[in-house]
């Protein structure tokens, strides 16, 4: 099925995915742009996952396609890059609500 990295990787991704979750759930969009510790750790908690999406064998990319693992590289990538200036919080909060817990579910079937 899958190499034993492969499921160490995964299991680091699912747990910053919870991290995040946990983070972010019981606060509103204004409370979380207006903390920056908690916009740093949530961004420093992205970049970890994008990270480790690109520790993921080719092969096993392959046979998930389900995954956009570019996409969760990309946004690695494009929100680290604005460290120096202002986190696009906006985009940074649509990751969290909208797209990762659709991904995040998709994860949790390679249990």
């Amino acid at each position: 099925m899958f190499e034993k990295e492969d499921s160490l990787v995964l299991k680091d991704i699912e747990k910053s995915f919870e991290k995040i979750f946990e983070m972010t759930d019981r606060i509103s969009y204004e409370d979380f742009k207006n903390n920056s510790i908690k916009v740093q750790r949530v961004l420093s908690l992205v970049e970890q996952i994008g990270n480790e999406c690109k520790n993921i064998t080719g092969e096993f990319r392959l046979s998930n396609e389900d995954v956009n693992w570019n996409y969760l590289i990309r946004a690695r990538k494009r929100l680290s890059h604005k460290v120096l200036s202002a986190v696009n919080t906006d985009i940074l909060w649509t990751l969290i609500k909208e797209d990762f817990p659709a991904i995040n579910k998709t994860f949790l079937t390679y249990d």
